[in-house]
């Protein structure tokens, strides 16, 4: 190994500038990642490893593309979430699913609705429509709402069925439909 025949002076002006070379990369590199649509990535892969099917307990749920999904299953009810990842702001939406196995079998769907109507207005969310909707073969309850979150309109739903079958939106109205063509898509897993 030779040594450096530049002055200490030169030596340290040099230190500085690959430092702050370093320190430049290493900026623009964090403002990069930051802008990296991260969640479209973790779709993309999602679909690409499972499909467009999630499985929830006994039901199949379909997955539109640019849905990620987070799946959770935490001892009686397992639950899935899906939240859209395409559109930007406008069409954000986020859709949580689940099966609740301990949930009182003797609750009729009035008494399911009338319960969730009661907590929605709690939370200042209007209630704008009440609606029967059937999913694989069961019979259910949709309770749709509204409110503002800064002066932003959002919509809320929260759908029970006598089953268990639980299924809530909470988004942009643009993505409410979604939410409903997701549920009439949903179908029973045959038993083996």
């Amino acid at each position: 190994m030779t040594r450096d025949s530049r002055p200490v002076l030169e030596q340290v002006k040099c230190g500085f500038k690959i430092a702050a070379i370093i320190v430049v990369i290493c900026a623009a590199l964090s403002v990069l990642t930051s802008h990296l649509p991260t969640y479209q990535m973790e779709a993309w892969w999602w679909h690409v490893r499972h499909g467009n099917i999630a499985h929830v307990g006994d039901f199949s749920v379909p997955v539109p593309s640019g849905w990620v999904v987070w799946i959770f299953d935490a001892g009686p009810t397992q639950e899935i979430q899906l939240a859209n990842t395409k559109g930007g702001r406008a069409f954000w939406g986020m859709i949580t699913i689940s099966q609740e196995t301990w949930q009182r079998r003797d609750s009729s769907l009035d008494q399911l609705a009338q319960l969730r109507r009661k907590s929605m207005e709690s939370l200042g969310i209007h209630i704008t429509n009440l609606r029967q909707i059937a999913v694989a073969g069961a019979n259910g309850i949709c309770v749709d709402g509204e409110t503002a979150v800064a002066g932003s309109p959002i919509r809320d739903i929260s759908c029970r069925w006598e089953t268990g079958f639980v299924a809530e939106y909470i988004g942009s109205s643009l993505n409410a439909s979604t939410f409903y063509s997701i549920l009439a898509g949903t179908a029973k897993l045959q038993k083996k």
